[in-house]
C-alpha cells in the first residue's frame, strides 16, 4: 500500500487575489459573470439591483452592485441569460441574449441612462463574448455547432480535442493515450465531466483504446448528452492542478422549462464495398456494418424549480479483415502422420525413429498435437508453398512435399456499446442549487485471430470493459458577495482481458511459422480502479478584487491482476516438433523445446503460483 501526499493548488492563489483587481479563475463545469455599473458622467453606482435569467429555465440569480459600483455571479450554469440592472432615479436596463460558455468570465459592463423608473433601456446581445479579459487563459471552446455539424464515427465528442490549434491526434502521435497537445505527450490531458475528474489513472488514458471510444478520458459521454466543452492549453487555473498538457471541462445538457429531445441511427453495411487484396485472394468477403442508434429527452420535472435530461445510444460493431501469414500444409500433415516423415529424417539427417509400431513418437503426429488441433484447428497454407524447412535444427532441409505456405483467414470484432447518461438540477431556493450526473459507457468487444502470442482464431481477446462517472454539485450564496460549491464525485473502471480456454498453455514454434495454440501468456489480466473526489471552491467578491480559493482531497484504489505465464509458454524448436509433440528435438538429443516459461512462487515449500494481485492506494490533498 502507498500513499501520496500532493498539494496541486497552493494557496498563493488566494493572496494574489487580494492583490489583482478583477481578477477570475476557472470555474469547474460552469462559467461567471461580472462587470462594472456607471452613470453617464462615468461615476459607478452602488446599491444597483442586478438580476441574471436563465431563458431555458427560467431560474434567477440577483445581487447588488457593491461600493465599487461592480457585481459578480460565480458558479453560473452555461446557457443562455438575460441581464436586468435597477437603480433609483435611471432606466431600467436589460441585456438579452448574454451567453455563458464554459470556463469562461463574462465581463459585461453597463452604462445606466438617466429617466423615470419604469422606462426600460433593452439591448440585443452579440453572441459567444470572444475576447478573455479576465485572465491570460489560452482555451478552445467546442460548442453545439461544431459537435452537432461534423461528423463522429465513434460518437465520442473527445474527439473534438484535435481540431485544438497545436494538437496531434492520438492516431499520428503513436502514444495510444490520446492527443498531445504544444509538444507535450499524449496523456497528458485532465479531462472532467461537469467539473468532475475523469481520467484514467491506472493506464495514462491507455485504459479507454477501444473500438468505440477515444484514448484520453476514462468516461465517454453521447454527444446528443454534450452541452459543449472547453479545452485550455496554455496559462490555466491552479485549481484545475494534475496535468501540465490541457484541460478539457465538457458540460453535459440539462433539462428546460421545455420538452426537447432527438432520436437518430446511422447504419453502414459492407454489401456494396471491395475485399482486401488479400482476402480477394482467398475467396473471403470482408465485412464493416457498424449500427448506432439512441436519443435524449429533457424537460422539467417541476418547472421553474426541477429539471432532467437523459440520453442513451448503442453501438454494434461487425467488422472483419484479412490476417496473412506462414501456416504449414495439409500434405505435410499427412506426410508426418503417414510415417514417411520419420523414414525422411532417419535417411537424411541420421535420426533413429524405430517405427516399428506408429505409436512411437515421432512416426506419426503427437496424440497432444492432434487433440489441439481437432478443437482449435490451425488454418492450413493455400498458395506460396515451399518444402523448405525453416527449423533451428535441420535448417535447409527440403521435404519431397510442401511444407510452409501462405495461410489467409479473417480476423473478426465485435463491438456492443452501451451508453446512458443522466443529468439532474434542482433550484432548492434563490440561495441553492444542486445538480447530479451520471455517466456510463459499456464497451464489451471480442476480437479473433489476435489473442494469442501466436496467431489463431480460437483464441479471441475479450475485454468486458465498463466505466462509470457520477457526481455532485451544491452551490450555495452565503451573501451577496460570497458564494461557496461543494462538490462530490466517483469514477470506477473496470477491464478485465480473461484468457480463452485457459487449459491451454501458449504453444508455438522458433522457426517460421505464424501460428499456434492458446491465448497469449500474458492473460489473464484485470483491471480495476475507483476514485473518490471532494471539493470545495469558496468566491469572495470585494470592491474590484476578487479572491478565490478552494481545497480538494482525493482518494484513489488500483486493483491489477498480471497472472502472466501463469498458463505457461512453450517455444517447441520447429514445426517438425509440434506436429510430433516434440518427438525430434528428443531423438537428436536436444529436448522438445526451444524455451519454455511459467510463473511460480519461488519462496513455496511446495509448488505454488506467485500472488497475481497489485493493489495501490493515493490520497490527495490540494489547497
Amino acid at each position: 500500500m502507498r500513499t501520496t501526499f500532493g498539494f496541486g493548488r497552493v494557496f498563493l492563489t488566494g493572496l494574489l487575489g487580494l492583490l489583482l483587481a478583477s481578477f477570475a479563475y476557472g470555474q469547474h463545469g460552469t462559467g461567471s459573470v461580472t462587470g462594472t455599473v456607471t452613470d453617464p458622467t462615468g461615476a459607478v453606482v452602488p446599491g444597483a439591483g442586478v438580476t441574471l435569467v436563465n431563458t431555458a429555465t427560467n431560474i434567477q440569480k440577483s445581487t447588488d452592485t457593491n461600493s465599487a459600483g461592480t457585481f459578480n455571479f460565480d458558479f453560473v450554469d452555461i446557457g443562455k441569460y438575460n441581464l436586468r440592472i435597477s437603480a433609483k432615479g435611471f432606466a431600467d436596463y436589460e441585456y438579452d441574449g448574454l451567453i455563458v460558455t464554459v470556463g469562461q468570465t463574462v465581463n459585461h459592463n453597463i452604462l445606466l441612462e438617466l429617466g423615470k423608473t419604469g422606462t426600460v433601456v433593452t439591448v440585443e446581445a452579440e453572441g459567444v463574448q470572444m475576447v478573455n479579459s479576465a485572465n491570460a487563459e489560452i482555451s478552445t471552446l467546442v460548442n453545439q455547432s461544431t459537435i452537432q455539424n461534423l461528423p463522429l464515427e465513434v460518437r465520442d465528442a473527445t474527439v473534438f480535442v484535435n481540431l485544438v490549434p497545436g494538437s496531434v491526434p492520438n492516431d499520428f502521435n503513436a502514444s495510444t493515450r490520446g492527443a498531445s497537445i504544444n509538444g507535450m505527450r499524449g496523456g497528458m490531458g485532465n479531462f472532467m465531466i461537469d467539473g468532475n475528474d475523469n481520467n484514467d489513472y491506472g493506464q495514462g488514458g491507455r485504459g479507454k483504446n477501444g473500438m468505440g471510444t477515444i484514448p484520453g478520458g476514462e468516461v465517454g459521454v453521447s454527444p446528443d448528452a454534450v452541452e459543449e466543452f472547453r479545452v485550455v492549453t496554455n496559462n490555466f487555473s491552479a485549481e484545475y492542478g494534475r496535468s501540465g498538457g490541457f484541460v478539457t471541462d465538457l458540460v453535459t445538457k440539462s433539462g428546460t422549462n421545455q420538452l426537447h429531445g432527438s432520436a437518430f441511427e446511422y447504419n453502414r453495411n459492407s454489401n456494396t464495398t471491395a475485399d482486401d487484396f488479400f482476402s480477394a485472394r482467398s475467396g473471403l468477403h470482408d465485412k464493416l456494418i457498424r449500427n448506432q442508434f439512441g436519443g435524449s429527452l429533457g424537460g422539467p420535472i417541476v418547472k421553474d424549480k426541477m429539471f432532467i435530461f437523459g440520453a442513451i445510444e448503442f453501438q454494434r460493431l461487425r467488422s472483419s479483415s484479412p490476417v496473412t501469414g506462414t501456416s504449414f500444409t495439409q500434405q505435410f500433415v499427412e506426410y508426418v502422420d503417414s510415417g514417411a516423415f520419420a523414414s525422411f529424417m532417419n535417411a537424411n539427417v541420421g535420426t533413429t525413429f524405430n517405427c516399428t509400431s506408429p505409436s512411437v513418437p515421432g512416426c506419426s503426429l503427437g496424440p497432444i498435437f492432434k487433440q489441439l488441433d481437432g478443437a482449435y484447428p490451425i488454418p492450413r497454407a493455400t498458395s506460396g508453398f515451399s518444402n523448405q524447412s525453416t527449423s533451428p535444427l535441420f535448417g535447409g532441409l527440403a521435404y519431397p512435399v510442401p511444407m510452409f505456405g501462405q495461410e489467409t483467414y479473417l480476423s473478426d470484432v465485435i463491438l456492443n456499446q452501451y451508453r446512458p447518461d443522466v443529468r439532474f438540477d434542482y433550484n432548492i431556493s434563490s440561495k441553492d442549487v444542486l445538480t447530479v450526473h451520471y455517466n456510463m459507457d459499456s464497451y464489451p468487444s471480442t476480437q479473433t485471430g489476435n489473442g494469442g502470442d501466436f496467431q489463431n482464431p480460437a483464441f479471441p481477446t475479450i475485454n468486458d470493459a465498463r466505466s462509470q462517472n457520477a457526481g455532485m454539485t451544491w452551490t450555495h450564496t452565503i451573501s451577496p458577495n460570497m458564494v461557496n460549491e461543494a462538490k462530490m464525485g466517483y469514477l470506477r473502471s473496470y477491464s478485465p482481458f480473461p484468457c480463452t480456454h485457459c487449459e491451454v498453455p501458449s504453444v508455438g514454434t522458433a522457426d517460421a511459422l505464424f501460428t499456434g495454440f492458446g491465448s497469449s501468456s500474458s492473460l489473464p489480466q484485470f483491471f480495476t480502479e475507483n476514485t473518490f473526489q471532494w471539493l470545495d471552491n469558496l468566491t469572495l467578491n470585494h470592491g474590484k478584487h476578487t479572491i478565490k480559493m478552494g481545497a480538494e482531497i482525493r482518494h484513489t484504489r488500483n486493483g491489477s491482476a498480471f497472472e502472466a505465464d501463469s498458463n505457461g509458454l512453450y517455444y517447441m524448436w520447429d514445426t517438425e516438433d509440434l506436429l510430433t509433440d516434440g518427438a525430434l528435438g528428443d531423438n537428436a538429443g536436444l529436448g522438445g523445446f526451444y524455451l519454455t516459461e511459467g510463473s511460480v512462487n519461488p519462496s513455496s515449500p511446495t509448488p505454488a503460483f506467485p500472488e497475481y494481485y497489485r493493489g495501490y492506494r493515493a490520497n490527495e490533498f490540494g489547497f
